[in-house]
This record gives C-alpha cells, sequence and structure tokens, in this order.
C-alpha cells in the first residue's frame, strides 16, 4: 500500500500567517519507505530522527511533530488508485508509463512531478 507523506513548515515567528506555510509531498510505495523518507525529512530538519519514533507509525499512518520549527511530518495511506487518478492530473501518461515500469513506475514519476 503506498504512503503519501506530508512535510508542513510554518516560520515560528509567524505562525498565525498561513502565507508563510511551506507544504511538500511524497508517495512511497510501502511503510518501511514512508518510514525512511519521514526520517530524511527529520534529519533536513535538524531534529533526531530516533527521537521522534518512528517506528510508532502503523499501517494507518501518523503524524510527526511538531518540530521545535513548527513542522509537522503526517503520513497517510493511499491507494494504488488515487496516485495514478492524481499522476493523471498532473498530465502524466499513466497508461504508458504502466506499461513500462508498472505502479512503481507511475509513482516515480508522480513523484518526479512534485519536486519540480
Amino acid at each position: 500500500m503506498p504512503y503519501l507523506i506530508t512535510t508542513r513548515t510554518t516560520d515560528t515567528a509567524e505562525r498565525h500567517d498561513p502565507s508563510r506555510l511551506s507544504i511538500s509531498q511524497t508517495v512511497a510505495a510501502t511503510l518501511d519507505e514512508a518510514r525512511k523518507a519521514a526520517s530524511e525529512m527529520l534529519w533536513r530538519q535538524g531534529a533526531e530522527p530516533d527521537s521522534w519514533r518512528l517506528a510508532e507509525l502503523s499501517d494507518s499512518g501518523g503524524t510527526i511533530g511538531p518540530l521545535p520549527d513548527g513542522t509537522t511530518i503526517e503520513v497517510l495511506p493511499v491507494c494504488w488508485n488515487w496516485v495514478i487518478g492524481v499522476a493523471d492530473d498532473a498530465g502524466l501518461d499513466t497508461d504508458a508509463i504502466y506499461d513500462d515500469g508498472g505502479d512503481l513506475a507511475i509513482l516515480a514519476a508522480y513523484n518526479e512531478t512534485l519536486q519540480t
């Protein structure tokens, strides 16, 4: 089952201002990959992943944080049809991508659109 990982960061001094909200997302194919992605996000935020109990993320996902800078990391399970739907919405030719590499290729292509 894939997982959507959403990181929300606000400037601590500006938490009351929604325009200062920064959101990034990625999709992982498994819970273990979601934990790894969350761990990497924690490192980028300067937080010790071990102190945030990543192992407590379950099949139903979970939330990590808020971190000292106000960042939260949310992990939510999604179905493959959702991934395909949002990839279609992003303009990807999911039929061709699927023919070339299956579900994981669609996930990788969608994640690539999130990084641009």
